[in-house]
């Protein structure tokens, strides 16, 4: 339980009462957090709001405080999800001995921009397709990435809600009905716009309202730095002495460090209110970041150690068996990354031990075989990185500097990239470190010392992994927190290129680093265009919108992405001259407009999507 302080009422009527369920969905883990604000204005206190974690309803192995592994058990016909659950225990429970099918791993296929990176064009992730693997056998099969998720959504939304109901009857509140619950559901900040409407989409799918709109305010999209600068600050406010701290106009970065990414977000207090913690805060950079996440340290351990130890056969039966891999990364793996500590004299001198005898009987592997690749491996490398093998506990051990250098594809972009950024914006003197990987002490005295040699201070709250789910559930409550947001990308819409039809144009209409506010009054003082459709035969005038992170000139490049479109019926009873088009946008509300005007009979069609 935790608890932040906000301006709340004494009375408790089910109407008064704003229910919130929060959705950490992660790459590698996912976390719930379910709490209830009265919002009666008969007389206001303060109060406490009281978060609950459902990881220990899912696996009875972890405690309430761990996050769970993101996974998605369903029965053998797919069609059917009655027979769907989640985590890593209902794997384990079934694999082997029942029919049915599991995912894993399936979050980064929503990682347009790495998936662009590696040469991938024209990404639609709603009809990107995962492939799902047999609990019994080795058969495997595609299905929609859409209904992997959704489904994944429809099982969390199912223990939340629950657990919501049952906090309000232990506190003897009024039994909330599924209408009455707001959704969070947290993505990270450097996502794409497809992305963030497909997440929307399958909370929709997922039946978690009972509105059919794509754009409820019922569900509500919560950029992952964001939810933990709003934890954060709850906990280093108190650690301030009181009466130090002049908040207003302070510049703060948060570095959520998660499974899958590394995203940085840059904000300035705008107005606080010290009676009631109460922040407005403005952005002051576009979130930024990059897929440095703690899988990274997973691949490195596993090509670099494993592949060595086991050899290439056993390896990649190792990595073929997800069921047995997913076992030891959460039994042995994750505890030695979370135990690394930061470098002392004693902690260097400290071994990390894998257990292998698992592994040795599954894929007969002869002891002496592992001793002949650890000596092999042992000549390849300076004596520092030397492992050691014990073949009577069947036991690999690797020093903490070994261990140490799995964090460096994690840790060697990501200081360069916050270098960039502390020179970019001199003045921010604060950060927050948040995410599985920030938690870890070893990561934490890494960019302490990184930071404070450019004059920043580095805090870490506690439970840095849980820090999203928690400031999610505070950012349901008020999502006007973030106040004054800046475009994270470049957005334009494709226009027709008459000398080179096959490559068609982006026409750029919010340049990357804008204010939105100020791009809502420029195109409502002065709309952008007028356009017109492609010949006088056209039917039909379809508004694409694009994002690309660097300038581009065409839709083609490899950094630019879709997102969505409108169609709009021509106006056939005027002539072609007359048929043209304006177009403003409103970006003031939780989503984003493109109002597309018909010049020739002022009516407006709304293009909206999902920018948070």
């Amino acid at each position: 339980n935790s608890c932040v302080w906000m301006e709340v009422s004494s009375s408790s009527s089910r109407d008064a009462l704003v229910h919130l369920v929060a959705i950490d969905f992660g790459t590698a883990r996912s976390g719930l957090a379910w709490t209830f604000v009265d919002e009666s204005a008969e007389r206001t206190v303060e109060a406490g709001i009281e978060y609950k974690y459902a990881s220990s309803v899912l696996d009875t192995r972890q405690s309430p405080s761990q996050k769970v592994e993101t996974i998605l058990v369903m029965g053998p016909d797919t069609s059917d999800t009655s027979q769907d659950a989640i985590g890593p225990a209902a794997l384990l429970s079934r694999f082997g001995e029942a029919d049915g099918w599991y995912a894993t791993d399936f979050k980064m296929l929503l990682d347009v921009k790495t998936r662009a990176a590696a040469g991938e064009r024209d990404i639609k992730v709603e009809q990107t397709r995962y492939v799902v693997r047999a609990l019994r056998g080795e058969a495997t099969k595609q299905m929609l990435l859409l209904d992997i998720i959704t489904r994944y959504l429809r099982v969390a939304g199912d223990v939340g809600f629950e657990g919501i109901k049952s906090m309000a009857k232990k506190q003897l509140k009024p039994e909330p009905q599924r209408s009455d619950v707001t959704w969070v559901i947290t993505v990270p900040a450097i996502w794409t716009d497809q992305a963030r409407i497909f997440m929307r989409r399958a909370a929709l799918g997922a039946n978690l309202i009972q509105d059919t709109k794509l754009y409820s305010e019922k569900v509500r999209i919560c950029l992952e730095p964001e939810g933990a600068a709003l934890y954060c600050f709850h906990y280093w406010l108190n650690d301030q002495p009181k009466g130090s701290v002049q908040l207003t106009g302070r510049k703060f970065m948060v570095i959520d460090l998660g499974g899958g990414t590394a995203d940085i977000t840059m904000h300035q207090v705008i107005d606080w209110s010290r009676t009631t913690n109460m922040l407005k805060l403005d952005e002051i950079t576009s979130p930024s970041g990059g897929p440095w996440g703690g899988r990274l340290i997973w691949i490195e351990f596993a090509t670099k150690i494993l592949r060595p130890v086991l050899g290439d056969a056993s390896y990649a039966k190792f990595m073929k068996d997800n069921v047995l891999r997913s076992k030891f990364k959460f039994d042995q793996f994750d505890n030695v990354i979370v135990n690394l500590a930061a470098k002392t004299e004693s902690e260097d001198k400290r071994t990390f031990s894998f257990r292998l005898g698992e592994l040795l009987e599954d894929f007969e592997i002869e002891v002496a075989s592992i001793a002949l690749n650890v000596e092999l491996y042992n000549k390849s490398q300076p004596e520092a990185n030397h492992l050691v093998w014990n073949a009577r506990q069947k036991q690999l051990k690797a020093s903490a500097d070994v261990v140490r250098s799995w964090f460096l594809p994690i840790l060697d972009p990501v200081q360069a990239h916050l270098d960039k950024q502390i020179k970019d914006q001199p003045d921010v003197k604060l950060a927050f470190l948040v995410g599985g990987i920030g938690a870890n002490s070893f990561v934490f005295e890494v960019l302490k010392q990184f930071l404070s040699e450019r004059g920043l201070e580095l805090y870490q709250p506690p439970e840095p992994g849980l820090a999203v789910v928690k400031g999610a559930a505070r950012f349901g409550r008020d999502e006007s927190v973030f106040s004054g947001r800046i475009a994270r990308t470049n957005y334009g819409i494709k226009t027709n290129n008459l000398a080179d039809p096959s490559r068609q144009l982006f026409d750029l209409i919010i340049p990357k680093g804008e204010k939105l506010e100020s791009c809502t009054r420029r195109t409502r003082l002065k709309p952008l265009g007028p356009y017109s459709p492609h010949d006088d035969t056209s039917k039909i005038v379809r508004i694409t919108l694009y994002e690309s992170d660097t300038e581009v000139r065409y839709i083609t490049e490899p950094s630019c992405s879709f997102i969505a479109h409108v169609e709009i019926p021509v106006n056939a009873a005027v002539p072609f001259e007359r048929r043209r088009y304006t177009i403003a946008l409103n970006a003031t509300g939780t989503t984003m407009q493109v109002l597309c005007t018909d010049l020739s009979n002022n009516k407006t069609y709304v293009l909206e999507w999902s920018g948070r």
